[in-house]
């Protein structure tokens, strides 16, 4: 039986690096972690019933501030 893979997006919080991962469930737990390509920072790292594969640098745009003021008050 072929496991649903899901796209997930992650953020570096050592110098906001965007990344991108495939998500799925594997049939055995697993663990793992990725590290920031840019600062070498860890990224994510898991332990359990998913696993991530094919991660991939992503632009992740900033958020202007006015933006997330006027989300916050609707």
């Amino acid at each position: 039986m072929t496991s649903t893979k899901i796209t997930v997006v992650f953020c570096c919080i050592g110098c906001r690096a965007g990344y991108q991962a495939q998500q799925y469930r594997p049939p055995v737990q697993c663990f793992g972690s990725f590290k920031c390509q840019v600062c070498r920072n860890e990224v994510y790292s898991w332990h359990g019933g998913y696993d991530y594969i094919d991660w991939m640098a992503i632009e992740i745009l900033p958020v202007r501030r006015k933006d997330v003021t006027k989300k916050a008050t609707n």
